[in-house]
C-alpha cells in the first residue's frame, strides 16, 4: 500500500495550550501517531514567537517538525493576496489537514476540521481585531476549496448546510474524544494535595472554561447568587476556572459591591490532572453556554462521575442532553432552580451520574483518530 505525505498545522497550539482548539489538536495528534506509523506526517510550525514543543511523537519515524519563524501576519497576507502555497515550507504532500480555519494555498487535497460558526451567527462576541481576522481568513472561500470537511457534530454538519450552503457530501461527522484520565478512579491523596493547594472548599459548584460573553458565565453568577438567599446554601462557593480576558473584568466589575463575593472563588488556567480533581471534588458542574458547537467539559465531567447542568442549546443536547439537567441560559430562576434540585435529589444526582458513564464512553480519542485516518486513506 503505497503511503501518504499528509502535511498538518501545528500553529493553533503556537501561541497557548489552552482551551478547545489546541486540546482538541494536541489530543488528536497523540492518539493518530499513536496507531499510524506509516504514512509521513510533516507538520507546518510557524510564527515569530512559539512554544517549545515537548511531545513524545516527535521522535518518531513517520512525524518531520518543519519550523518557521515567518511572523503569522506577514505569512497570512501573502497567503491572502498571493497564491504562496505551503509546498514551498514543506515539500510535495498529499494531503494537508488543519484542525482549525487557517488561511493557506496548497495544490494538495485539504481536510478542515469546523468547530463551530459562532463568528458567522454571533459577531457580537468578537472584537473588531478578531472580526479582521476572520475576513482574512477567506472562511467561505477556503470552506468550497476543501476536499472534505469534518465537523464536530451534528449540529455543527446542519450548520455548515443551511448558513454556508455547503455540500452535505462534503461534511463528515466525527466526534472529539475525551481523554482517558478523565475515566479514572478518584485518587485520594491527589485529591487532598489538589484541595490543599487551591484552598478549595468543602461545597463548591464549578464552571470550567473560557470567560466569553457567549460562555454566560454572568447569568451563571447571577443564579447563584439567587441559590445563596437559602439557608441551607450559605456554605457552598462559586468556582470559576479560566484565562483571563477582557469579558473576566466586566464579570468582577459586576462583583465589586457583593456581599457574597467571597463566596465566588477564580481560579487561572490549571493543569490537565488538576482540572480532574476539580472535576472530582464538585457537587455540580454547570456549563450555559449560548451557543457551542461541541463542549468538552459537560463530558469531561460526566467521566468524572460529577452531576452536570448545561443550556439547551443544539449541540450541548446532542452531546450531553442525556445525562445533563438542561436549562434555558437566559433565565437566572431557572437556572438556580435546576442547581437547587440537582444539589438536593439524591436519586436525580444518581440517575444523571449512571447515565453520563454510559453516553461518555462512546467518546474516545482512540475512535476518532480511527476514523481520521479511514477518511484520509479514503482520499488517496
Amino acid at each position: 500500500i503505497r503511503k501518504m505525505r499528509i502535511g498538518l498545522d501545528l500553529r493553533p497550539i503556537a501561541k497557548n495550550r489552552i482551551g478547545g482548539v489546541p486540546n482538541y489538536l494536541i489530543s488528536l495528534l497523540k492518539a493518530l501517531f499513536k496507531i499510524d506509523q506509516k504514512n509521513e506526517y510533516r507538520l507546518f510550525y510557524n510564527g515569530l514567537k512559539k512554544l517549545p514543543l515537548d511531545f513524545d511523537w516527535l521522535s518518531q519515524k513517520n512525524v518531520k517538525l518543519f519550523e518557521y519563524r515567518i511572523p503569522n501576519k506577514i505569512f497570512d497576507f501573502l497567503n491572502f493576496f498571493s497564491n504562496l502555497k505551503i509546498e514551498k515550507f514543506l515539500g510535495k504532500i498529499d494531503l494537508f489537514l488543519s484542525c482549525h480555519i487557517n488561511l493557506l494555498n496548497t495544490s494538495a487535497k485539504r481536510i478542515i476540521v469546523v468547530h463551530d460558526l459562532s463568528f458567522f451567527h454571533f459577531r457580537h462576541f468578537f472584537s473588531l481585531k478578531e472580526k479582521l481576522w476572520h475576513f482574512f481568513q477567506k472562511i467561505n472561500f477556503q470552506l468550497k476549496k476543501a476536499e472534505k470537511i469534518i465537523a464536530v457534530s451534528q449540529t455543527t454538519k446542519l450548520d455548515l448546510i443551511k448558513s454556508l450552503n455547503l455540500a452535505p457530501s462534503k461534511i463528515e461527522v466525527i466526534y472529539p474524544g475525551i481523554e482517558d484520565e478523565f475515566f479514572q478512579k478518584k485518587d485520594p491523596k491527589f485529591l487532598s494535595y489538589v484541595t490543599q493547594k487551591y484552598q478549595l472548599p468543602q461545597n463548591f459548584i464549578l464552571y470550567l472554561g473560557a470567560f466569553e460573553k457567549r460562555k454566560n458565565v454572568l447569568n451563571l453568577i447571577k443564579a447563584f447568587l439567587l441559590l445563596k438567599r437559602k439557608s441551607e446554601f450559605k456554605n457552598f462557593y462559586l468556582v470559576l476556572v479560566g484565562p483571563e480576558g477582557w469579558h473576566l473584568h466586566k464579570i468582577k466589575k459586576f462583583l465589586k459591591n457583593c456581599s457574597q463575593k467571597k463566596f465566588i472563588k477564580f481560579y487561572p488556567p490549571i493543569s490537565a490532572l488538576e482540572k480532574i480533581a476539580f472535576y472530582q471534588k464538585a457537587k455540580i458542574f454547570v456549563y450555559l453556554s449560548f451557543f457551542e458547537g461541541f463542549g468538552f467539559p459537560p463530558l469531561e465531567a460526566a467521566a468524572s462521575k460529577t452531576p452536570v447542568i448545561t443550556s439547551f442549546q443544539p449541540a450541548l443536547n446532542e452531546i450531553s442532553g442525556g445525562f445533563s439537567l438542561m436549562v434555558n441560559p437566559f433565565k437566572i430562576e431557572e437556572i438556580a432552580y435546576a442547581m437547587e434540585i440537582l444539589l438536593k435529589d439524591k436519586a436525580l444526582r444518581k440517575f444523571l451520574i449512571k447515565k453520563g458513564e454510559k453516553i461518555v464512553s462512546n467518546f474516545r480519542w482512540q475512535k476518532t483518530a480511527e476514523k481520521f485516518l479511514t477518511l484520509m486513506e479514503n482520499l488517496k
